[in-house]
């Protein structure tokens, strides 16, 4: 990689100077640049190292238009807010005179992926680390969904654990999860573009197998946020069992079991209980009826933090209501009833208008 950019003459750019190539392919390519001195279009704040994102002689039709469609959207997560969850552009797709290379600076983050992660941590994992990285997920996921922004390529491989990692508490830094989404690459906001042109997914479905729900294998057109949760419920049953959810040996058997939700129930055999209603909501197979993003980050996040479990177990005829309304549950703090407000604030059972309703755990 480094004589192919030595060759490309990539070594400077924009005040920057080729450090390290960190991974490439027949098309794309991924490389870390530091500060040279020399002056920056990022201006006097520029960081001592960003990571640049190349398109190198594109061949296949659309190639451009998706590499330009991640940097918009990248830019977008920027200005949406100073999440830090997300590795954004600092810069929108550039290209050098007189030969097809086109890239962007992105910001520079020090990591793994959680695919590298699994290497050194074999599978399967303690229940509780495999929720703990969900939720972590999750929460990386709620400013993407927030902003419309559907992933459609959710793997290991595209989630990076942020800094040196040598395992996880409970305990969460608010602002950040740890953990930053990678690779907007086949990125669509389900808001704003044509949605008519998705339609061309139908033949050349985009992202990882493991990433392919049913919406998107019967009728892309109808993709949103909810496709995503599929992709991480995934990854979510391969770090409980060790196994993927969907086995199949050719692709018709594959569409079958995916657009059927025929997932590989029997490896979740002895998981808790819990967890394996929190896999079936994922794997609901209509979109509708599959819980969000933010009902993952509610339930993983009550399992860790306020002894769910136990809660369930008293309480066995609420576990329905729990999943079903994505674990906004509460009690009434004037008559204690259990159950959901309705949108006015006011307590189902006893009618009252409610300042703050309390967690029941």
């Amino acid at each position: 990689m480094d004589v192919l950019f030595r060759k490309l003459g990539l070594l400077e750019l924009d005040g920057y100077c080729f450090d390290r190539a960190v991974k490439g392919g027949q098309a794309a390519a991924l490389a870390i640049y530091r500060r040279n001195g020399a002056p920056s279009s990022l201006g006097e704040n520029a960081p001592d190292f960003v990571a640049v994102k190349f398109l190198i002689a594109p061949r296949k039709s659309g190639e451009l238009e998706s590499f330009r469609r991640e940097a918009e959207i990248l830019l977008m997560l920027r200005k949406y807010g100073k999440s830090p969850t997300v590795v954004k552009a600092l810069t929108n797709v550039c290209s050098l005179e007189n030969i097809p290379v086109y890239y962007f600076f992105m910001e520079f983050v020090e990591g793994e992926t959680v695919s590298d992660f699994i290497q050194k941590n074999p599978l399967p994992w303690d229940c509780d680390l495999a929720v703990d990285i969900l939720r972590r997920i999750a929460m990386a996921l709620i400013p993407v969904a927030a902003s419309a922004q559907v992933h459609r390529d959710l793997h290991a491989g595209n989630i990076m654990i942020s800094g040196k990692v040598e395992g996880f508490s409970h305990a969460l830094i608010a602002e950040d999860p740890g953990i930053r989404i990678l690779d907007f690459g086949v990125g669509r906001n389900w808001l704003l573009d044509q949605r008519d042109n998705w339609q061309e997914d139908r033949f050349r479905h985009p992202g990882a197998v493991s990433s392919w729900s049913p919406e998107l294998l019967l009728d892309p057109s109808s993709v949103d946020t909810k496709h995503d949760v599929w992709g991480l419920g995934n990854l979510f049953f391969r770090l409980l069992t060790g196994e993927f959810a969907f086995l199949s040996s050719n692709f018709a058997q594959y569409f079958d079991l995916v657009t059927n939700g025929s997932y590989n129930r029997e490896a979740l055999r002895d998981t808790d209980p819990i967890v394996t209603k929190l896999v079936e909501c994922m794997f609901e197979v209509a979109p509708h009826k599959r819980i969000s993003i933010g009902g993952v980050l509610k339930i993983t996040n009550d399992i860790l933090e306020h002894n769910l479990r136990t809660w369930l177990q008293l309480h066995p005829v609420l576990s329905e209501l729990y999943f079903l309304v994505e674990g906004n549950i509460w009690k009434c703090p004037l008559c204690s009833a259990i159950g959901n407000p309705n949108p006015e604030s006011r307590c189902r059972s006893c009618g009252r208008y409610v300042e703050t309703f309390q967690l029941p755990f």
